[in-house]
């Protein structure tokens, strides 16, 4: 075979992972809804998207550096995951503003204990 009819290692990662993300995520979304019910479902839904998105970035950023010097790419790599991470903080500031959620000021561990007695 010869090294132009090889698919990329991007495309290669991406067919692996394809399956087992799918699965995983079609998993978790039915037993957030089932455990959790309507909110669960969204919310696994929303998760599911945002590891997609992630991990386009990710390939995206990967097929950009292929060709770029080591420390080039470690500043993108860098960069592409600072940039996910103040994405992840904006989501999880932004989904009780826009849900009207207001966030529980009682501490989790005092609730489960007064669920059990």
């Amino acid at each position: 075979m010869s090294a132009k009819n090889e698919p990329s290692s991007e495309a290669q990662l991406l067919k692996g992972a394809v399956k087992p993300t799918a699965i995983t995520g079609l998993i978790s979304i039915i037993v957030s809804a089932i455990f959790a019910g309507l909110p669960g479902f969204y919310g696994a839904l929303l998760a599911q998207f945002i590891v997609v998105i992630f991990f386009a970035v990710t390939l995206g950023v990967s097929k950009i550096s292929k060709d770029l010097d080591p420390l080039s790419t470690m500043g993108l790599a860098l960069f592409s995951y600072t940039t996910k991470l103040l994405f992840v903080g904006l989501f999880l500031w932004a989904i009780p503003i826009s849900l009207s959620v207001k966030p529980s000021t009682e501490p989790a561990l005092e609730s489960q204990q007064s669920c059990l007695l």
